[in-house]
């Protein structure tokens, strides 16, 4: 790779700034709820939230299992919400298909 003078490629650059621990992102995430002035939610939360939105867009059991890390399907079962809304374009959705939009 052509070197230009005085300049150091990005990833060695950036390779001395990497902290070798976890990031700390508690504090980020209660800093953004406090600004937002959201109260009474926590992070565990955002696990239903993103378990429901897979399930909402055709993520299999398996998949969201994966995705949020839960050993077994009765859990996710348990995480996976889905919306009056959603349900409802599910069941019209089948009618269109079976019964052409007449029921």
């Amino acid at each position: 790779m052509p070197r230009l003078r005085g300049w150091t490629p990005i990833c060695c650059s950036l390779a001395s700034k990497i902290r070798t621990s976890p990031t700390n992102t508690r504090s980020a995430f209660e800093f953004a709820l406090k600004r937002a002035e959201i109260n009474d939610f926590k992070w565990h939360d955002l696990r239903h939230c993103t378990a429901s939105y897979l399930a909402m867009n055709h993520a299999s059991l398996p998949e969201i299992a994966e995705v949020s890390g839960h050993k077994t399907l009765a859990m996710v079962k348990r995480y996976s919400h889905l919306s009056d809304a959603h349900l409802s374009n599910v069941v019209a959705s089948m009618n269109e298909k079976l019964f052409g939009g007449v029921v």
